[in-house]
């Protein structure tokens, strides 16, 4: 993805976020508790990560995601 995004790929992106809201909620409703959920989310992001760009990548991107959402942790954010 670009800079900035295409409306396709902004679309393709809620199908992706959508999708994967629906397998957590399906997956806690099946009774796995949601930090073991989260962890397979963060460890399957991490094997997608590494197998498209390499080990590299990995860290990068994981911080970019971290800074891009650090203002949530703020009151009043």
């Amino acid at each position: 993805m670009t800079a900035t995004p295409t409306a396709e790929q902004i679309e393709q992106t809620r199908l992706v976020e959508t999708d994967l809201l629906e397998l957590i909620g399906r997956l806690q409703a099946e009774g796995i508790d949601l930090r073991v959920v989260m962890a397979g989310v963060a460890t399957a992001t991490a094997t997608i990560m590494l197998n498209a760009w390499g080990a590299e990548a990995v860290p990068v991107w994981f911080a970019r995601q971290s800074a891009m959402t650090m203002h949530l942790a703020r009151p009043n954010a």
